[in-house]
């Protein structure tokens, strides 16, 4: 029933810390909890007494008990003592040995903590003072409970756990309820959610990403067997292989028998044999290297007989593959409705749940530079603004100047607004960057969909304050919706066990969910269009601009995409590759790095050799089929094609080359550019020495 004196006792150790800090729950009142929530007040837990008093008054303590274990959550995504039965020991109830009963309820005080797969050690000894405790209250003998003590814990192996298809996308359900609605909303009780999700393109997502870290993983070099000299008999080998692995497996071990010439190795009961095309990129790894790209004369050089290494079955046939370690993100949505349509959090959510999509923050590099440029032209400047890309020396404080350089560290001179954005030089950027402000800039970040804090400093200009891929993929779609902001919906609705409706971020048009959320947006949404966030003009000319990024820019791989889009590529302080890149229908952003920044990404990988080729991949399977539609035509009310001399930023002369651009009206040049005789004539009367 209701502890009262351990209420009490909780509320005067709060009451002297100033807060909520310590509980007094008997099992009605965790169950009470499991429908009034989680939060820690005084009021919630008065709530509470009073459920757990009806609760009380209605079932048997047997009932109440039975209620609690179906619900109660026991780590690894398990809820319910059945199911953490089948997860964890692969049992029915009624066939758990005693040790098993008590690592299950061992975990229920602190599933994160006492989680036997994450954490074995802390499981084991948890379950011996669950067995303890057991034998103090007579519901085992000393003998028994010895005896279960001493057995390890034999887990059912993950490689037969049945796997989430999306597991980045179920574990960011969760996540989104318990934000919304606490930790309760997804453990206990009853939630039907709908994601934006589209099944087929998030497979198509998780394939770009783990293909193209991949190849730059192998370009950085072989890190060595998963065991040397592992002493194994090709038996014992067998054993151990194909209590994991299966001959049709796509990746799977083999024993290395022969390593001179040829690469001869043994798994599944036969010989094979690895030419040097599925080894050559095997050059050691070096983490204090930046280059890429070596090759292994010899694979003597990197392996030896009874070494155990990781083999990959591919269109090629059989090659040398390693565990990957470059980590990378992909979101992707859907221009017009704003849904998320794929989401990629990583690469091998094993080895980490974190989901760096929606939660990795990481510096953005050039991919920044339009939120720079889109300020500059909302304020009047145009994309024949001529700007020059000359050394600049920034004061920062009285004894510190910065000395910025372009990626090349080299200078061009004269160019336009337009052609520095395409060439993503660095230093005609700062310079718009000085002219516009730091605060405008700042404003503008905020205002175009960034929701990470902006540090204030003129490397702000280059990329330098960390952002999250969902904000970028918001930033980019209103460049392509042509000036409305659409924030990436992920989940669309959700929908208690009474049917309630909790939460609803659908269009107006959508008919996924339950007829409760179809009718609230029939009410709601039908006349609730995003917010205008940026002028129409202003959104095109900088669509017009990435447009060409692609077209002749850094981006140019991307013109291969049979679809006509713009976007940027960004790559910072060599541990950071981006592109960003939007269609009339989506927009994408791909991530590659490392969490850690432990090496380099390596000498020329940057944003348009790492992260472009995954978009690419992405985006042609995700478009397949689908119409193709202009990014540029028709031009908005208000902007007109002129044609200017990109040198001076002038009108050209009728007969002088040049080039056709967008002006929004009020902001083209209304003189000529001088012609080639009249620069010659100047420079002939001013008596210039270098002509």
């Amino acid at each position: 029933g209701m502890d009262l004196r351990a209420i009490a006792r909780a509320a005067l150790s709060n009451l002297q810390a100033g807060g909520v800090s310590q509980g007094g729950s008997t099992i009605t009142q965790q169950l009470a909890k499991m429908f009034v929530g989680q939060a820690r007040t005084y009021e919630r837990k008065f709530i509470e007494l009073l459920v757990a008093r009806q609760i009380e008054g209605v079932y048997t303590k047997q009932e109440i008990l039975e209620a609690y274990l179906n619900r109660i959550y026991l780590g690894a995504g398990v809820t319910g003592v059945r199911s953490a039965a089948r997860i964890y020991f692969d049992h029915s109830l009624d066939e758990l040995t005693l040790d098993e009963v008590a690592t299950i309820a061992g975990v229920a005080s602190a599933p994160s903590a006492f989680d036997p797969y994450s954490h074995p050690e802390r499981a084991r000894t948890r379950r011996d003072l669950v067995l303890a405790r057991m034998g103090q209250l007579g519901f085992a003998s000393s003998e028994q409970v010895e005896a279960a003590r001493a057995l390890p814990i034999q887990l059912r192996e993950r490689g037969e756990l049945p796997a989430s298809p999306m597991p980045y996308v179920t574990d960011e359900v969760r996540l989104r309820l318990e934000e919304l609605y606490g930790h309760d909303a997804w453990r206990y009780g009853s939630i039907e959610a709908v994601t934006s999700i589209n099944p087929v393109l998030q497979a198509y997502s998780g394939r770009a990403l783990n293909e193209g870290t991949e190849a730059l993983d192998h370009r950085q070099g072989f890190r060595g067997p998963l065991r040397a000299q592992s002493g194994l008999s090709r038996t014992q080998f067998d054993e151990l292989l194909t209590s994991h692995y299966s001959p049709t497996d796509r990746v799977f071990p083999a024993l290395v028998q022969e390593a001179e010439d040829d690469l001869e190795v043994y798994a599944f009961g036969e010989y094979l044999s690895i030419p040097r095309d599925g080894w050559r990129w095997a050059a050691p790894f070096d983490e204090e290297s930046s280059e890429n790209s070596l090759e292994l004369e010899a694979i003597g050089e990197a392996l030896a007989p009874g070494d155990v290494v990781l083999l990959e079955r591919t269109p090629e046939g059989i090659r040398l593959t390693q565990p990957g370690r470059i980590e990378a993100a992909l979101v992707s949505m859907d221009l017009q409705t704003g849904y998320m349509r794929a989401m990629g959090g990583g690469t091998d959510y094993e080895g980490s749940q974190f989901n760096r999509a929606t939660r990795g923050c990481r510096q953005p590099g050039s991919t920044f530079k339009p939120v720079i440029f889109s300020r500059a032209l909302a304020r009047g400047m145009s994309l024949a603004t001529p700007l020059l890309d000359v050394p600049l020396r920034l004061p920062q404080s009285r004894l510190e100047i910065w000395r910025p350089r372009n990626a090349d560290r080299r200078f061009q001179g004269h160019l336009s607004l337009r052609d520095a954005l395409i060439r993503s030089r660095n230093l005609p950027t700062i310079a718009v960057f000085k002219r516009v402000g730091l605060q405008d800039v700042m404003w503008q970040a905020e205002n175009l969909g960034i929701t990470t804090e902006m540090q204030p400093t003129d490397a702000l200009s280059l990329g330098a304050s960390c952002v999250l891929p969902t904000d970028m993929a918001t930033v980019y779609g209103v460049f392509g919706t042509r000036g409305m902001r659409r924030r990436p919906v992920f989940l669309v609705s959700a929908v208690d066990g009474n049917g309630r409706l909790l939460h609803d971020q659908g269009v107006s048009y959508d008919a996924a969910g339950t007829s409760s959320a179809m009718i609230w947006r029939a009410l709601h949404r039908s006349q609730d269009p995003p917010p205008r966030v940026l002028d129409e003009r202003t959104a095109y000319l900088m669509t017009y601009a990435l447009h060409d990024v692609i077209e002749m820019g850094t981006g140019y791989r991307a013109a291969e995409l049979e679809h006509p889009s713009a976007g940027k590529t960004g790559t910072t302080n060599a541990f950071d590759a981006w592109f960003v890149g939007y269609t009339e229908r989506l927009v994408t952003v791909v991530w590659v790095g490392t969490d850690r920044n432990t090496r380099p990404l390596g000498d020329g990988e940057h944003g348009a050799e790492v992260a472009l080729p995954i978009w690419l991949q992405f985006m042609r399977q995700a478009l397949d089929g689908a119409v193709q539609a202009s990014l540029t035509e028709p031009r908005p009310e208000g902007v007109n094609l002129i044609k200017v001399d990109l040198r001076t930023g002038l009108l050209a002369q009728r007969e002088a080359p040049g080039a056709w651009l967008p002006f929004a009206e009020g902001t083209e040049p209304t003189t000529y550019a001088p012609s080639p005789d009249d620069l010659m004539m100047e420079r002939l009367d001013s008596g210039d020495d270098d002509f």
